[in-house]
């Protein structure tokens, strides 16, 4: 135990503020008190005692909310220890602190505001939001996939029949109308729209920047999937079936 130093007034009144059960004015008291005595933080006047106090991960500042374990000896008042009110003392309450910025569930904030590693970090992450969108939360990769789906049977599963289907339907059209020319004509950006579009057509060039070194072959096998050869009619449609279509094509052609 660390017995506090201070005039006789200032240890009456924090004597009183801990009879009273008053803790939140005891705080503020002691704060006040150390700050106009020694011209110093309560952390600082903690640290000087000997404990150790922790600083924000993000700012190395002592801004967090402290509370102390006292016991009262005759006159005298002593701290036995030191415990936070927040559940995670190494984030600070500063609104100029730089974890402000940062969303609660990336790697960084949880990295730092908990000082473990990167691979901690995402473990705990993962451990304590069960979201559909994590990978590790599904039994298997397939039922994963499953729910990145927006399809159907997703609205249908999550709102019921009725809302389901009411959703969903509100879904493709705000998706719809979103990847529209009518949108980008009326906000007056059709420069962006052909930009678009030629992003997302399929082309070699499009291919490469996508998957780097494997955009040449995933591009050639694209052609060789659409080309209107007899192997892909039946690659698509089965022998016989593929064979009559292929044909039919063939004499399409040869009357155009």
């Amino acid at each position: 135990m660390r017995k506090i130093e201070l005039c006789e007034k200032s240890i009456k009144n924090l004597i009183k503020c801990v009879n009273e059960n008053k803790l939140t004015k005891l705080m503020g008291d002691f704060r006040s008190v150390v700050s106009k005595s020694f011209n110093i933080s309560l952390e600082q006047y903690l640290v000087n005692l000997g404990f150790n106090i922790e600083k924000c991960g993000f700012c190395e500042d002592y801004s967090q909310i402290l509370m102390l374990d006292l016991e009262i000896i005759g006159n005298e008042i002593f701290i036995k220890d030191i415990f936070y009110r927040s559940k995670n003392p190494y984030i600070c309450r500063s609104s100029k602190c730089p974890s402000k910025k940062l969303n609660p569930n990336s790697i960084e904030r949880v990295m730092k505001s908990n000082k473990i590693s990167k691979e901690q970090a995402r473990e705990l992450i993962h451990s304590r939001n069960k979201s559909p969108f994590y990978k590790e939360n599904h039994l298997n990769n397939e039922d994963f996939l499953k729910w990145q789906k927006r399809d159907k049977n997703y609205f249908i599963k999550k709102y019921g029949t009725q809302q389901g289907e009411s959703r969903f339907k509100y879904y493709c059209d705000k998706i719809s109308y979103k990847n529209s020319k009518e949108r980008y004509v009326l906000e007056n950006n059709i420069e962006k729209f052909i930009d678009i579009s030629n992003l997302k057509a399929i082309t070699l060039k499009n291919m490469i920047r996508v998957h780097s070194k494997d955009g040449e072959l995933i591009y050639s096998n694209w052609k060789n999937k659409i080309a209107n050869t007899q192997e892909s009619f039946v690659r698509r449609y089965g022998e016989d079936e593929g064979i009559n279509r292929y044909q039919k094509y063939k004499e399409n052609l040869s009357y155009s």
